[in-house]
Parts: structure tokens; C-alpha cells; sequence
């Protein structure tokens, strides 16, 4: 779990440093996986988030906030649909709107940015398609190391 959200981190800040077009939050869409583990979802999360804000954008406590909303989103939707891919992939595209339309609000209201619906139109697409991607090549991987790991536990007391 915590080898994921170091992965998704060193991922973010490289990718931003080069490209202006995609810009990724893996380690948001990280919480999507992380959340299969369920053991202290929220508390990984806030944590994740509140360093994230402080690595990459200054506003650690909007950051904070808004990682804590995505997981408490997140914990209401498994509650309602299975965990699979495609669930996964959705709730990245409506995680990432969700996280955008926070800090769009936020910011806005406090005059750091102006109120302009392009911006947030950008932000949103920007971030989507490339973490969708990210999503779906985490999702196999570490699937498949969190099902190898249940498999040895359960040879174990077998």
C-alpha cells in the first residue's frame, strides 16, 4: 500500500515537471486501489493528502480537506457497487472531477485564481485520460500482488 502512494508520488512529480498538457494525479487515483486494502483507508489518505499539498501545491490544508472528501467519496460508492476495473475507471473520472471542482471552488473564492470555467474544463480533461491510464496498469499490478499475498496467508494457516 504505502509502496504504491510512493510510486504515484515520485510519478506526479515527474510527470509534471514535463508535460503541461497531462497532468496527473496519481496519487489521488492511488487511493482507488488503496482503498481494497480498507485497513485505515481514511487515515492513509488524509495523511497522503496533506503531503501531497505539501510537495506539490502549498495549500496542504485545502489538500488535506479535499483527499479526506475523495476518500469518504470513495468509501460511499464500493459501499454501492463492486470493486472491478470499470468501476475503478469511473470512479477515477469522478474522483479527479470531484478533487478539480474543490480546489476550482476554493481557490476561486479566495481570489488565487479567477472564476473561469475554462480553466476548470481544462484541469478536469488534462488530468483524466492519463490517470485512467495510470489506473488501470495499478489496478492489474497490484490486484495481483494483493490476491498472491491473500493466497500465501491462506496456505499458511491451511
Amino acid at each position: 500500500m504505502i509502496l504504491l502512494i510512493i510510486i504515484s508520488f515520485i510519478l506526479d512529480g515527474l510527470l509534471s515537471s514535463f508535460s503541461n498538457l497531462l497532468v496527473p494525479l496519481f496519487t489521488l487515483s492511488s487511493l482507488i486501489i488503496i482503498y481494497k486494502k480498507k485497513k485505515n483507508f481514511l487515515i492513509y489518505s488524509t495523511i497522503t493528502g496533506l503531503i501531497y499539498g505539501i510537495i506539490f501545491t502549498n495549500v496542504f490544508l485545502l489538500d488535506l480537506i479535499s483527499y479526506y472528501i475523495c476518500s469518504i467519496f470513495i468509501i460511499f460508492i464500493f459501499k454501492k457497487i463492486d470493486y472491478n476495473l470499470i468501476n475503478c475507471l469511473v470512479l477515477t473520472v469522478l474522483n479527479v472531477i470531484l478533487y478539480r471542482v474543490i480546489g476550482f471552488i476554493v481557490l476561486s473564492i479566495s481570489n488565487i485564481i479567477r472564476f473561469d470555467m475554462f480553466i476548470l474544463f481544462k484541469s478536469i480533461y488534462s488530468s483524466i485520460l492519463i490517470n485512467l491510464f495510470y489506473i488501470t496498469i495499478a489496478y492489474f499490478i497490484f490486484i495481483k500482488i494483493f490476491n498472491n499475498s491473500n493466497k500465501k496467508k491462506r496456505k499458511r494457516y491451511n
